[in-house]
């Protein structure tokens, strides 16, 4: 395994940070509004991309696709959604996004696969 010399910020110097593309990066606005939302919904969103993330690499999704689904779930999940949740509420929370992300799959295939 190859090593690698230590990051020295100070070597570096300056550092320069730009406001994230959100058009080329679409879920950074879901996560925005996960965080902002709080409770459950960021179970709901981390379960669902890793879910949509398996699918796409199991080229069973469109990678535009991942997003879209991950939208869908948590438009799904405000109906159930918990402000303080229990670890029990977070656990079934997960189960039920990754689910739910099989369940929106046909209609994400539909709008976004791009191998039909």
């Amino acid at each position: 395994m190859p090593s690698f010399k230590s990051l020295d910020l100070a070597a570096v110097g300056t550092l320069t940070f730009r406001a994230p593309d959100l058009d080329k990066y679409p879920c950074i606005p879901l996560a925005y509004a996960a965080g902002r939302q709080g409770g459950t919904m960021t179970a709901c969103l981390n379960a669902a991309n890793e879910r949509a993330n398996e699918l796409f690499r199991g080229e069973k999704m469109g990678y535009l696709g991942i997003p879209k689904s991950i939208e869908m779930v948590m438009e799904k999940h405000k109906q159930d959604w918990r402000e303080h949740p229990s670890l029990e509420d977070i656990v079934q929370v997960d189960r039920w996004a990754r689910d739910a992300v099989d369940s929106v799959l046909p209609r994400c295939n539909d709008l976004y696969l791009i191998n039909k």
